[in-house]
């Protein structure tokens, strides 16, 4: 990238890879939001914001019903615990997911039961648990899986 208008009286020379942009920019990005840089309040550690987004979506599930799939779970054959699971049909519900398996698992994917029939995708990082919603909008069964294509289990709509 070149800047003709740039300066020279900055001492800043003219740069045609446009590292000065990015670094630009890099500190554009990282001082909005307040006067003092990046707030005390915002996430120090990867914990730390794992923690929040389960707060935030605890928050956002209160009277909603919740359900709980283990991927990995100790002395089960099957990837998903429960192989098969049931849920009312037209209503939101959580889903509680803790995987234990890694690998292609840490995502799971469940088509059509997002806002308007999307695809929801829940990444959960080894050892912990993650909420998501889903909404199956009609009866009926539907398959989910591992990112991989691998894993599978069922959600079953009534």
């Amino acid at each position: 990238m070149y800047f003709p208008a740039m300066p020279r009286s900055l001492g800043l020379p003219r740069n045609r890879s446009g590292k000065l942009a990015a670094a630009a920019l890099l500190l554009v990005l990282l001082t909005i939001g307040s006067p003092q840089g990046v707030s005390a309040a915002q996430p120090t550690s990867a914990s730390a914001a794992s923690t929040a987004i389960a707060a935030r979506a605890a928050a956002a599930t209160a009277g909603v019903p919740v359900f709980k799939i283990v991927e990995g779970a100790k002395g089960s054959p099957d990837p998903y615990t429960p192989r098969v699971l049931e849920i009312p049909a037209g209503r939101e519900v959580a889903l509680d997911i803790t995987d234990n398996i890694g690998g292609c698992a840490l995502v799971t994917v469940f088509p059509g039961l997002g806002l308007n029939g999307r695809t929801v995708r829940a990444r959960v990082p080894v050892g912990e648990t993650r909420r998501v919603l889903i909404r199956a909008a009609k009866a009926g069964r539907y398959r989910y899986h591992c990112g991989g294509d691998m894993y599978f289990g069922e959600i079953v709509a009534r």
